[in-house]
């Protein structure tokens, strides 16, 4: 269905009014992130989560970035979209 919307010029604006109920997720992710941001800063100061997001941050996956860095991935995500 999106491959369709997608033909010729792009229309993110459609599928976004088309998808909307699923957004609804997206929402409450970006309500949430501040306090989620908190809770991770606040964990930091633990040595074991510490060393956790250490050992996560030189796996090679991760490529280099924080976990702070992947939190906030799906917030920026959609403002790149032209509407």
């Amino acid at each position: 269905e999106i491959r369709e919307e997608r033909e010729g010029d792009a229309c993110y604006g459609r599928l976004f009014k088309r998808f909307g109920p699923v957004l609804r997720a997206y929402s409450s992710y970006v309500d949430n992130h501040d306090a989620a941001s908190k809770l991770l800063r606040s964990l930091r100061t633990e040595a074991r989560f510490q060393a956790f997001c250490e050992s996560v941050e030189v796996d090679a996956r991760s490529r280099g970035q924080q976990l702070e860095s992947f939190l906030i991935m799906p917030v920026q995500r959609v403002p790149r979209y032209q509407l």
